[in-house]
C-alpha cells in the first residue's frame, strides 16, 4: 500500500527544509529522506520519485538529486538508469564486516580529538540519558531509534578528525536498519533494548562529564559487540 509522503513529518518540519538555502537545505534534505528510510517510512524497494519530493519540501529537483546520490553513496537506495531511484534491502550478509569496522573505528575517536572540550557535549549526553529512561513502560520504537541516532552523532563529535567522523555515520545508517526491523519486529526483547539504551547513554554521559573521548568511544565499541551477538544469536535460531 503506497503511503502519503507529505503525512510522516509534521509540516512545520517540512517547512524549515524549505525555508533553508545552500549547503544547510541540503544537509536537512539528506538527514530527513536519511531518517526515513531507517525508520521504515521508506520500506526496501520504494520509489524515491525526484518529482514529488521536489513538490512537498518546495525545491527544485537538482537539490533532491544531490541528496539521493549521498543517499546511494551510503548504500540507502540504488537508482537504476533510465527506471528510478529504490531504497535498497537489508544486506545481512555484510552485517558483521560492516559492524567489525564500526567497532574498530569507534576505538579511534580519542586518537583525533576535537578542538573543543569532550565535556562541553554534557547537556546534549544528558538529554538523550533522560530521552531514554522516558522509553521504560513505553512502545515507542521510534524515540528508541531517534536516541541510537543521538547517541552516534554525539559520538562523532568526541573526534576532529571529519573523515572518520563520516564514514563512522555512513556505516552506523548502513546497519541501523537491520537492528531496528528486529527491535520492531519483536525479534529482540523491547525492554531488554530499552535497558541497553539507558545503559549506554549512561556509560556516555560519564564519559562526556570526564572529558574522555576515547571513553565514548570503547563505550560505542562495546554496546555494538553486544548487539552483533543479539542480532547474530536470533538469527542463528531462525
Amino acid at each position: 500500500m503506497k503511503r502519503s509522503v507529505a503525512k510522516i513529518e509534521p509540516i512545520s518540519h517540512v517547512q524549515t527544509i524549505r525555508e533553508s538555502r545552500g549547503k544547510p537545505r541540503f544537509e536537512a534534505l539528506y538527514g530527513e529522506l536519511r531518517e526515513r528510510i531507517v525508520l521504515m517510512d521508506y520500506a526496501p524497494g520504494a520509489d524515491l520519485k525526484e518529482s514529488k519530493l521536489a513538490e512537498e519540501f518546495g525545491v527544485s529537483r537538482t537539490p533532491i538529486r544531490r541528496a539521493l546520490q549521498a543517499l546511494e553513496v551510503d548504500g540507502l537506495v540504488e537508482t537504476k538508469a533510465g527506471i528510478g531511484t529504490f531504497v535498497t534491502s537489508f544486506d545481512l550478509s555484510s552485517m558483521k564486516d560492516s559492524y567489525a569496522l564500526r567497532m574498530r573505528l569507534a576505538e579511534l575517536l580519542g586518537d583525533f580529538p576535537p578542538n573543543y572540550q569532550v565535556s562541553s557535549l554534557f547537556c546534549e549526553a544528558e538529554e538523550l540519558l533522560n530521552r531514554a529512561k522516558a522509553l521504560t513502560g513505553s512502545d515507542d520504537f521510534r524515540s528508541l531509534l531517534k536516541i541510537n541516532n543521538g547517541l552516534q552523532h554525539l559520538s562523532g563529535k568526541c573526534t576532529g578528525n571529519l573523515e572518520l567522523r563520516s564514514i563512522s555515520e555512513r556505516l552506523y545508517y548502513r546497519t541501523i536498519r537491520i537492528y531496528y526491523d528486529m527491535v520492531k519486529g519483536r525479534h529482540l526483547s523491547w525492554d531488554d533494548e530499552v535497558i541497553v539504551t539507558i545503559e549506554e547513554a549512561s556509560d556516555i554521559l560519564k564519559a562526556v562529564r570526564a572529558n574522555d573521548g576515547r571513553g565514548v568511544g570503547f563505550v560505542r565499541r562495546n554496546n555494538m559487540w553486544l548487539a552483533v551477538n543479539r542480532i547474530t544469536s536470533f538469527l542463528l535460531v531462525r
